[in-house]
């Protein structure tokens, strides 16, 4: 199992770590140490984005790495250094969402295409500072940024529709500082946001229905700044900014929610969730900012 932390890539195999680190006089070794996604693709080639250093590709055979890194001169560069996200979508196709734009990586030529947002052109996509992107159970592919909305991409045209939010619209999107975009196990769309909460899109009407932390309700969610999402058994997880973690039940409504304990050492030991992860035997990793790793064991 992989970790990406602030201070290197950790790979661990059930006894002990490894820590990759970047080493200035070594051109193989990982771009830079502030890890921000990990992401394993369907041929099982294992992706690293860095705040910093760019994308990085792990050699298994030579244990090292290979930096694909913004140069200004080279049209088919990736446009950031600043690594968001990495998905590979239903036709192999790679995406990597950084800070100054989309792009698509071709894995065989490592040439990369750019999306970037146009001013006087609302086909284009609504923000550069990408924070996510899910593929649904349908191929639709889409992206959520940090300052611009949900943005759904048209293949056929290369084009993107967003969804920004309308102060007038009670059903718009309820802002336009996304932090996740997440297709459950159900077929649903959950969008997370920076401070206001978490939207369940209804696609036949466009619209979207909103859940927010309410303080006369200890059912509702923990935290309106959501910073991480998985799906377990059909159960929504939901990691927060300093709120601890909620579990929804969208059926009932329900919001269960966990938090830091200081006299419960089996307590979450920090309420900041920066990553979620269902492993093959149905346990739960949870990422923190400032506790290290969680692990919630169903059978226990």
């Amino acid at each position: 199992m992989w970790f990406g932390t602030r201070e290197g890539l950790n790979r661990y195999d059930g006894y002990k770590f490894k820590v990759y680190k970047h080493d200035p006089q070594d051109p193989s070794s990982i771009s830079n140490n502030y890890i921000q996604k990990v992401y394993e693709d369907s041929k099982g080639n294992l992706w690293v984005g860095t705040i910093g250093g760019g994308l990085n590709l792990y050699n298994r055979a030579k244990d090292n790495f290979t930096a694909f890194k913004s140069d200004k001169k080279t049209e088919s560069s990736i446009s950031s250094n600043y690594v968001n996200c990495i998905k590979e979508d239903k036709y192999g196709v790679l995406w990597v969402g950084t800070t100054e734009g989309l792009n698509t990586l071709n894995t065989e030529t490592k040439k990369f295409t750019k999306y970037f947002n146009e001013k006087n052109n609302s086909a284009s996509i609504s923000d550069n500072n990408i924070s996510d992107f899910c593929e649904d159970v349908k191929g639709r592919f889409w992206i959520a940024t940090f300052h611009g909305g949900l943005n759904l991409y048209d293949r056929k045209s290369k084009s993107f529709k967003a969804y920004r939010h309308n102060d007038s619209d009670k059903k718009s999107i309820a802002s336009d500082h996304l932090w996740r975009v997440f297709s459950d196990s159900k077929q649903r769309l959950w969008v997370a946001h920076r401070g206001d909460g978490l939207d369940l899109f209804d696609p036949a009407k466009e619209t979207f229905e909103h859940f927010v932390h309410s303080d006369k309700n200890p059912n509702s969610l923990c935290n309106n700044t959501i910073i991480s999402i998985a799906d377990n058994e059909g159960k929504l997880w939901l990691g927060t900014e300093n709120g601890g973690l909620s579990i929804f039940d969208y059926d009932k409504k329900l919001f269960t929610n966990f938090h830091r304990d200081d006299i419960d050492n089996t307590s979450l030991n920090d309420n900041s969730i920066h990553s979620l992860y269902r492993d093959k035997g149905g346990d739960m990793w949870l990422g923190t900012f400032n506790g290290g790793i969680n692990v919630y064991n169903k059978k226990c």
